[in-house]
């Protein structure tokens, strides 16, 4: 699995790109790299864009997920996922559903995610963000 992120000052968000075949191992071992950032507690807003990855079929992975976050940092902040695919979208949802998160939602348009996330950008300036981010 394949991941960049980064941070932006302002407006206090975190974008993060996951791409190829998911694995679990490789999702903490990112989180961990991210969530030990400096400027992790600062951020406000996080986007995952998850549209170019795949995974697994099942339940089982939404329970991973949920055992995932028990080694989370938390704090406050409003989390976006980009999806595309429905079997991404079910996984997606069901994880969200399991978080009852009103904070958390995922979008399917950068218009959508714009919007969740209340960001002062318009659809092409969030692409070109996307497709420049260095760690």
């Amino acid at each position: 699995m394949e991941y960049n992120y980064q941070y932006f000052e302002d407006p206090q968000l975190l974008i993060i790109q996951y791409k190829d075949e998911f694995t679990i191992q490789e999702y903490l071992d990112s989180q961990e790299i991210i969530q030990n950032h400096p400027k992790w507690s600062g951020c406000s807003k996080i986007l995952i864009d998850i549209r170019n990855l795949s995974h697994p079929r099942g339940s089982s992975l939404v329970d991973e997920l949920m055992k995932a976050r028990n080694n989370e940092k938390l704090h406050d902040y409003k989390l976006g996922y980009l999806v595309e695919y429905p079997q991404t979208i079910v996984v997606i949802h069901l994880y969200i559903d399991r978080l009852n998160n009103p904070n958390y939602k995922y979008c399917s348009t950068n218009e959508a995610i714009i919007a969740h996330l209340n960001l002062q950008l318009n659809s092409i300036e969030l692409d070109t963000m996307l497709q420049n981010l260095k760690n």
